[in-house]
């Protein structure tokens, strides 16, 4: 904390609603202060708990911080749960997302490869001059 001029300590001055340097450690930071507000600690609590400042707490449950693996090691002691706890993992993908196999994957480009082969051999076909002889007719 900083100290206002009679000596008295000054809160930080409140976030504004700006976006998160970190964007993908905001379901972290989600989970992490789900888990503080279940267990009952203060954001102050539990920065003691895992020896870190208040500040650089309040900066990862803000997903402005990138916390080093020391760090979170030290929250999930501080919370009394194991590191995966601290991560959320989905339950099912998005309605958007599918669960895909790489050998599909690599069926997939085989076939893509084999169809594009085809296609460029027809369009030279195509491009080629034709004779401008009648064929005779096979019956003949």
């Amino acid at each position: 904390m900083r100290q206002s001029q009679a000596g008295v300590p000054r809160r930080r001055s409140p976030r504004k609603t700006e976006q998160a340097a970190f964007p993908t450690l905001e379901p972290f930071a989600r989970r992490l202060e789900r888990l503080r507000l279940e267990r009952g600690f203060t954001q102050r609590a539990l920065a003691e708990r895992a020896k870190i400042s208040t500040n650089h707490y309040q900066d990862i449950a803000h997903a402005h911080a990138n916390p080093t693996v020391i760090v979170v090691l030290s929250l999930a002691d501080a919370l009394g749960v194991s590191v995966v706890d601290l991560f959320e993992l989905p339950t099912q993908p998005p309605d958007n997302h599918r669960v895909v196999f790489v050998q599909d994957l690599r069926d997939l480009s085989a076939a893509h490869r084999h169809l594009t082969d085809i296609v460029e051999r027809i369009a030279k076909d195509e491009m080629r001059p034709r004779s401008r002889r009648a064929k005779p007719h096979p019956s003949r």
